[in-house]
């Protein structure tokens, strides 16, 4: 954690340890493609300061793409859902322009596999928090929905059902329940869940069964995957982990699609998902 100006020159010393390191083994670190980045919510910075690596300044970035996920350095995840929006708008028009068959079951199905799919990718690390950009992924489904069912006269509630689909808000929620109920029912050597989320010990009947996360001073945690799966878990509990994850995945499904039939609007962002991620909803569920 750099928050004065002795960290920077801290880390500055790290930073000639491995250069040092590098040219005892003969190695080269092309400074040309390395920068720094800041990883913050707070407005105020730390005094400037420049990292050099053998005498080479460091560009400073705001935003970087790794692994084909875009992080930004104020800890907003709306670059990454522009880009997976456009990569989804793309494989979305190759299907209008390739696809004449008025079969919505085939058309559903390449949805499905070929535009969906990119909201799946890392889903657990990045998730839009801010209106605008949870509007903006549910309307790559609603375009979608057009071009399955074939129509633009239906409302998107309407198109769903027919189709049966969940809005890609709920479909996310329900990939992030489902990636925590594998890691408890199969557990790996190199990441344990337990370390960061606990069941609840406490003698009271209405807190059993439910999920507990490390707290933080950080306001901005509260989108960040523990903090919103402990939400959601402890919303849709009981969930009863000796159950095949068949059943499981098939029980949260119809408990999803019961809340999306019953209180999902079209006009209300927040009826999206099963759990908003809105500081309103957030209150209304502790």
């Amino acid at each position: 954690v750099v928050s004065e100006l002795s960290d920077c020159v801290e880390l500055q010393s790290d930073l000639d340890a491995l250069i040092a390191w590098c040219s005892e083994w003969k190695l080269q670190l092309n400074a040309t493609k390395s920068s720094t980045m800041r990883f913050s919510s707070a407005r105020k910075e730390v005094g400037h300061f420049t990292y050099c690596i053998d005498a080479c300044v460091l560009a400073s970035d705001c935003s970087f793409r790794d692994l084909g996920i875009a992080t930004c350095g104020n800890l907003s995840w709306s670059t990454h859902c522009n880009k997976v929006c456009a990569s989804a708008y793309q494989s979305l028009h190759l299907l209008r322009r390739s696809i004449f068959s008025s079969n919505p079951n085939l058309k559903k199905r390449l949805y499905v596999t070929l535009v969906r799919c990119h909201f799946a990718y890392c889903s657990q690390l990045w998730r839009p928090r801010l209106i605008r950009d949870i509007k903006r992924v549910e309307n790559v489904q609603r375009r979608a929905t057009r071009f399955i069912v074939g129509s633009h006269l239906s409302g998107y509630k309407e198109r769903l059902l027919r189709v049966g689909l969940l809005p890609l808000a709920s479909w996310l929620e329900l990939n992030d329940v489902m990636f925590i109920i594998r890691c408890f029912k199969s557990p790996s050597d190199n990441f344990n869940i337990r370390d960061f989320v606990a069941f609840s010990t406490g003698c009271r009947s209405s807190s059993a069964g439910h999920l507990q996360h490390k707290p933080s001073r950080i306001s901005d945690t509260r989108h960040f995957y523990m903090t919103r799966i402990s939400r959601l878990w402890n919303a849709l509990s009981p969930i009863d982990l000796t159950l095949s994850i068949p059943a499981l995945r098939s029980l949260l499904y119809q408990r999803l699609w019961d809340n999306f039939s019953e209180n999902f609007y079209d006009s209300r962002s927040c009826t999206f998902h099963f759990c908003c991620p809105c500081p309103d909803c957030i209150l209304i569920q502790r």
